[in-house]
């Protein structure tokens, strides 16, 4: 019983920590933030071992770690199968910053890949009470051969059109929030 009982919390817990935004909070209360991003992933020059694909672009379940600055918390997210990630419930007005980015490959034989890039220094955005924060597409380019990870981020209208287009689906009150570009 008590086995069952722990692998149930600890479960809870997982899916608490690598939750993304599986759909858009449909209230949005004083002090209420949201967060949308993508991330894409091209690695190239590494071996292929195992029937793994590790070279070529990636946007699915790609882990995003989130960092407050100031203090010291971390949430970490996924992509959906199109790169496109939100978070809800940072706090307004602190400091938050990706400071780590990690994707994996499988295989069909069950063998996988695993690749990550640490962000010592990152960019900070600020999340704003009410208002729906686009980060816009994070580019990550994992080069194998030099052993090197560079990024820039890019368009904001593609995430922005991405997040109006849910409103077909889904109702919620963030859709009439103000949408700033980071």
């Amino acid at each position: 019983m008590k086995k069952t009982s722990l692998f149930v919390l600890l479960a809870c817990c997982a899916a608490l920590i690598f939750s993304s935004c599986a759909s858009i909070p449909k209230k949005a209360k004083p002090g209420d933030t949201l967060v949308i991003g993508r991330a894409e992933v091209y690695s190239h020059d590494y071996i292929s071992l195992y029937g793994v694909k590790v070279n070529g672009e990636l946007c699915y379940n790609i882990e995003i770690t989130i960092k407050d600055m100031i203090h010291g918390g971390e949430k970490i997210i996924r992509t959906n199968e199109e790169g496109f990630f939100c978070i809800k419930g940072l706090k307004p007005a602190v400091s938050y910053g990706i400071t780590k980015v990690l994707y994996k490959s499988y295989g069909s034989d069950g063998a996988w890949f695993q690749n990550s890039v640490l962000i010592n220094n990152p960019e900070t955005f600020i999340p704003y009470d009410n208002m729906v924060l686009n980060l816009g597409t994070t580019h990550y380019d994992f080069d194998g051969k030099k052993n090197w990870v560079t990024w820039r981020r890019m368009d904001t209208e593609k995430v922005k059109k991405y997040f109006l287009d849910l409103h077909e689906e889904e109702d919620s009150e963030w859709f009439n929030k103000e949408i700033i570009d980071w």
